[in-house]
């Protein structure tokens, strides 16, 4: 068990780097979805893009950097209303605040199974998620999402892929989200 909390610990780490950088690191060209005036966007994360901004600290080698990213995809799923609107506030006018707070609690602690990558038939949940309400006033609710590599590196390595990121989202309005990656995206993650 000890030997796993330390990947848990150093994931987390991570994830936090990543999401206080998101903004700044994210791919140019998100993909967007609207259902039920719930704006979800997807920006696929190059680890190129990682290394090259947790470089600028200086405290780590490259070599150092490059293995904390190697064997994973990241994403970054974000979540606001289409008015501009805090989603939190707009959840509490629709659900209460109790109901909300359960709501945040699931997606925050239970949605791992519910975050997939989707190659051609076969699904493999995230490794690894964190829900980031920091800023949800003006960023709206922020997701990163990580995937292991060894789940899927065989079947990006086909000719003909379809890939796709789905969120199963039974939590909110029960939207299932899929976003099918453009063949740039494709391209990073074969080279992964």
């Amino acid at each position: 068990m000890l030997e796993y909390t330390k990947y848990i610990l150093f994931g987390l780490v991570i994830l936090l780097c990543i999401g206080c950088n998101s903004n700044s690191i994210a791919v140019d060209n998100p993909l967007e979805k609207e259902i039920d005036e719930i704006k979800y966007t997807l920006s696929y994360i190059p680890t190129s893009r990682l290394v090259k901004n947790e470089m600028k600290s200086k405290l780590f080698s490259f070599e150092e950097v490059s293995r904390r990213y190697e064997d994973h995809y990241y994403f970054k799923l974000n979540m606001k209303t289409s008015d501009g609107q805090n989603i939190i506030k707009k959840l509490i006018e629709k659900h209460g605040a109790k109901e909300t707070d359960e709501i945040l609690r699931l997606i925050s602690f239970h949605s791992k199974d519910k975050l997939k990558l989707k190659i051609n038939s076969h699904e493999s949940s995230c490794v690894l998620y964190h829900v980031d309400r920091t800023f949800v006033e003006l960023n709206g609710m922020e997701m990163t999402v990580v995937f292991k590599v060894d789940d899927m590196d065989m079947l990006l390595n086909n000719e003909f892929n379809t890939v796709a990121f789905k969120f199963e989202n039974d939590i909110i309005e029960n939207h299932q989200i899929e976003f099918l990656l453009d063949e740039s995206i494709i391209l990073e993650l074969q080279e992964v």
